[in-house]
């Protein structure tokens, strides 16, 4: 899967919070429109065929309607018709989003909009700079469904100073009566640099976390499925845009600050409008562009793996690389072990990886380990009692003592048959309580 993101750096006023390269110069949006269009025409082209298209920003309402158009046709122009791509979204915000702008994306054929709401509370929607009240939003989101968009994405924000679990109970009661298909909610960041950063506010640490199992748990009542920590949707309405990010898929970015990753290569354009402006006419818009290393790949497969609710599967260069660090926080209560959506003993992946690590070595010393003997030694709820094949079933036709360097059949893997066991689809998520503080964990993690 590949994804385009572009960025538009204009808004017609920065919120107190943000600290995202933006723009409130709209007067210089056609000289950036044709330098980005000339940037198009300088992509990657080993990519064939894209899925997904995510406008962000900034504000890209915020584009006057001859510029949305010149946009739309300079896409349609690099990268085919806007139509074909499987999720193509615009971010949008209330005071910029005209019902005529609406209908101009939707012929556009963008199937996706994501809506700056964060509050619907007034004085928490001051407090953040915020130029649209809740009736404007409930205007643009009533203008876009009659522009037929059936895949809306809301976000809103938590942890404000001030603000209390009642309020924010409010903004999602008022939200989902309105059945958007996805909400992501995040819990408010001060940055030094900002508005709110020179205030620097107090904020109760303790009360936002509160606030985010209340968001949990409220949004699960209301069917919306939590597939990531910060993103909830309701079945077959997942960003697919963002899901090939935690995948580590392929992306082009374009515009200021706009990052790429193709073939585990990265590059991001450079944060400053003027200088992507000037930068671009002498073909040196990249800031920086950085061949990851295999520690690097498998740090990024952990940290972004590890955002999905779901977790990641667990194969062996991770089992390599991380055992120990995964045993520890497993032990300490942070981590868990599944398979589907079935936790396991912590046992099946210390068996796992003592196996593992055992094949290897003997490879390594060039004779064949044995594995029968190894799972003797340690017998674990990973394996049936009665069959000692692998914990997917006694009938399983795979789990055979395979030959190293074999194919496994299921996963075209050859993890599998080092260690002689069929794959099992064992996983590692973080735990459902500690969420809240999953960039800790994640951090604690990673190898340095």
């Amino acid at each position: 899967m590949a994804g385009i993101y572009i960025h538009i750096p204009f808004c017609r006023k920065k919120c107190r919070y943000c600290d995202f390269p933006s723009s409130t110069e709209l007067f210089k949006a056609d000289e950036f429109l044709k330098v980005l269009t000339a940037e198009f025409r300088t992509r990657e082209k080993g990519i064939k065929k894209f899925d997904t298209l995510y406008v962000g920003g900034g504000t890209p309402s915020v584009l006057e309607t001859r510029q949305l158009e010149k946009l739309f046709l300079s896409i349609t122009g690099a990268f085919g018709e806007i139509k074909k791509f499987r999720e193509a979204t615009v971010e949008i915000n209330p005071e910029s989003a005209a019902p005529e702008k609406l209908k101009l994306i939707k012929a556009a054929g963008v199937n996706r909009l994501s809506a700056g709401l964060q509050s619907t509370d007034p004085a928490r929607l001051r407090f953040l700079g915020r130029l649209a009240s809740y009736p404007d939003f409930l205007k643009t989101y009533k203008a876009a469904r009659k522009a037929g968009f059936g895949n809306i994405n809301a976000d809103l924000i938590y942890g404000i100073p001030g603000q209390t679990r009642a309020e924010f109970r409010k903004d999602l009661e008022r939200l989902t009566d309105l059945r958007p298909e996805h909400i992501s909610a995040y819990c408010l960041e001060i940055h030094e640099g900002t508005p709110l950063g020179e205030l620097n506010p107090e904020q109760d640490e303790g009360e936002a976390a509160d606030m985010y199992y209340e968001l949990i748990n409220f949004l699960e009542r209301k069917n919306y499925l939590h597939y990531e920590i910060s993103n909830f949707a309701l079945k077959g309405r997942e960003s697919v845009h963002n899901l090939n990010y935690w995948d580590r898929g392929a992306y082009l970015g374009f515009g200021p600050s706009a990052a790429s990753h193709y073939k585990n290569t990265r590059w991001t354009n450079t944060p400053s409008l003027e200088k992507y402006l000037k930068s671009m006419k002498r073909g040196r818009h990249r800031l920086f562009l950085e061949k990851l290393s295999r520690r690097d790949v498998l740090n990024e497969r952990l940290i972004l793996g590890l955002r999905k609710i779901n977790g990641i599967e667990l194969d062996g260069d991770i089992i390599i690389k991380f055992n120990d660090r995964l045993e520890k926080l497993a032990e300490k209560g942070f981590l868990e072990f599944c398979q589907g959506n079935k936790p396991v003993a912590q046992a099946a992946f210390v068996a796992k990886s003592r196996i593992l690590k055992a094949s290897r070595s003997d490879a390594k010393r060039g004779r064949s380990c044995n594995l029968r003997h190894l799972l003797r030694q340690k017998r674990c709820s990973a394996f049936s009692t009665q069959t000692e094949q692998p914990h997917c079933g006694p009938k399983c036709r795979l789990a055979r003592w395979a030959q190293p360097g074999r194919l496994c059949r299921r996963t075209k893997s050859r993890d599998c048959s080092r260690i002689g066991v069929c794959a099992t689809g064992l996983k590692v998520r973080i735990k459902k309580n500690f969420l809240f503080v999953s960039n800790s964990i994640l951090s604690e993690l990673i190898e340095a």
